[in-house]
């Protein structure tokens, strides 16, 4: 796992909202209500199971995408996942962070 601390919450796996990072935006779990919830004592999304099927795997992906904080991660290996993370969004971030202002700069 990535050197990011998981909210506590988070069902063990690849798929984890960061901790004390979520805004409540509410978005990712608009995108997989399935798979995450809110904790609205701590005020932040979590998913509370993985992704099983092919759905599930695609909304988890969304739900990653839409995050407008970027607390929404896959810290995962598997290489479909990961490209089609790379494909919806060059600034999704991925097990390996790239510097925001690399991200502004270009």
């Amino acid at each position: 796992m990535s050197h990011l601390t998981p909210h506590h919450l988070n069902a063990p796996g690849p798929f984890f909202v960061e901790k004390d990072q979520c805004i409540a935006c509410r978005a990712p779990e608009h995108e997989a209500p399935e798979l995450m919830s809110f904790d609205d004592h701590g005020g932040s999304c979590y998913f509370h199971r993985q992704p099983q099927t092919r759905d599930e795997i695609e909304h988890a992906i969304q739900a990653v995408w839409v995050a407008c904080c970027d607390a929404v991660h896959y810290d995962g290996d598997d290489p479909q996942i990961l490209a089609r993370l790379r494909n919806l969004n060059e600034g999704v971030r991925l097990p390996k962070r790239t510097p925001w202002w690399k991200v502004w700069a270009r």
